[in-house]
């Protein structure tokens, strides 16, 4: 799976074309297309398979699975509750397809919104038993999250899809989490 098309992209995803062009555009590093002679998008494998990626690293099944959804705004610089174009709610679907137990987190989004979407709202230093955790915009307070306690809380081994490239890699990752930053070479 190389050098996919927009249409191809979007059809294997079910994210609109249009959703992909946004995020390329506002999101640096999100979405990294070639691009041909002619300026026509060309998506690796990367730009759709990262989390999958994750799971397999970690020989465990995204089917069933729990994962904690930080970001339900479309961006956290500046901070906004607004979901409008947000990258998560295709991924929510991709999930829900899947099976998975998503429970989520916005600092900024309201409780109630997040449940209107089926999700289960939780603090993330009360989650327990948490396969992976995705980063889905770049809200500062993410930082201040008690990422060791999610650990001791969590099945072994548990990943970080780093969509904002906002965490610590060598922290992160001396905690014992598998880490993967979206566009980032070397995980």
């Amino acid at each position: 799976m190389s050098n996919l098309t927009i249409k191809q992209v979007s059809h294997l995803t079910g994210i609109p074309t249009h959703t992909l062009r946004f995020w390329e555009k506002e999101f640096d590093g999100i979405l990294v297309p070639l691009r041909t002679q002619g300026g026509q998008r060309r998506y690796n494998s990367e730009s759709i398979s990262l989390i999958e990626s994750i799971f397999k690293e970690m020989n465990k099944k995204i089917s069933n699975s729990r994962i904690l959804v930080l970001g339900f705004a479309f961006k956290g610089k500046p901070e906004t509750d607004d979901m409008r174009y947000s990258p998560t709610l295709p991924i929510l679907e991709y999930l829900k397809n899947k099976s998975v137990d998503v429970v989520g987190y916005d600092p900024m989004v309201p409780q109630e919104k997040i449940k209107n979407l089926g999700i289960k709202f939780e603090e993330p230093e009360l989650i327990e038993n948490v396969d992976c955790i995705l980063i889905m915009n770049n809200n500062s307070k993410y930082l201040e999250i008690d990422f060791k306690k999610i650990k001791q809380n969590s099945k072994e081994p548990v990943g970080i899809m780093d969509g904002w490239q906002l965490l610590d890699v060598s922290y992160i990752k001396d905690l014992g989490f598998i880490y993967r930053g979206v566009g980032m070479v070397n995980n």
